[in-house]
């Protein structure tokens, strides 16, 4: 299997993360959640969260939430549609009981594409789960030099060559929450 992240190199990119020259004085660390603006917005409020910018995108604008978490600021948002990194996301999973398991991901962006046969193929190298969004923001931050993990959470499975929508994880999303801040403290 070919490492996807092989294909950059570290020449300057054409457009920098400050070209907006926003004039933000955000943390160091951020949690990047693939989950409803009103779910993350509650979260930051129970917190102590504040709003305190907006990521500007075609689709729609992202609220920039401040939140002082158990030893410093982190900033949490809505994401639009490494190694070292992991362990530690993986040893606040398990301090916190929540199961957790290491393994090969496929990533896609052909949510629609995935047929019986390629299924099977990347079950065949050892792949257990899929995911569409990790290996864009992996790549990003390996090519921008930063620290990167991410926590992936069951929202539905092709486990048995079909379809089954398993409520899309909701169960799940306040704990990946809070673990992805007690992970980002972490790192």
């Amino acid at each position: 299997m070919e490492n996807i992240l092989s294909e950059y190199d570290k020449s300057p990119g054409i457009i920098s993360p400050d070209f907006e020259k926003m004039d933000l004085h955000l943390p160091k660390k951020a949690v990047f959640a693939f989950l409803g603006e009103k779910r993350i917005e509650r979260f930051a409020f129970a917190r102590g969260g504040e709003k305190v910018g907006t990521f500007v995108s075609l689709t729609k604008d992202f609220p920039l939430w401040m939140i002082k978490a158990d030893k410093e600021e982190l900033c949490v948002l809505q994401a639009p549609a490494g190694a070292s990194a992991a362990n530690i996301v993986e040893g606040v999973l398990r301090e916190n009981h929540v199961p957790c398991e290491s393994c090969v991901t496929w990533s896609t962006d052909g949510f629609f594409r995935e047929t019986k046969e390629k299924v099977k193929a990347r079950r065949a190298e050892g792949c257990r789960v899929v995911d569409m969004e990790c290996a864009a923001l992996a790549a990003c931050a390996a090519y921008r030099g930063k620290v990167f993990a991410q926590i992936l959470f069951t929202a539905d499975t092709l486990h048995d060559l079909s379809h089954e929508q398993r409520a899309w994880g909701k169960e799940s999303r306040d704990k990946a929450l809070l673990m992805g801040v007690k992970a980002a403290e972490r790192l």
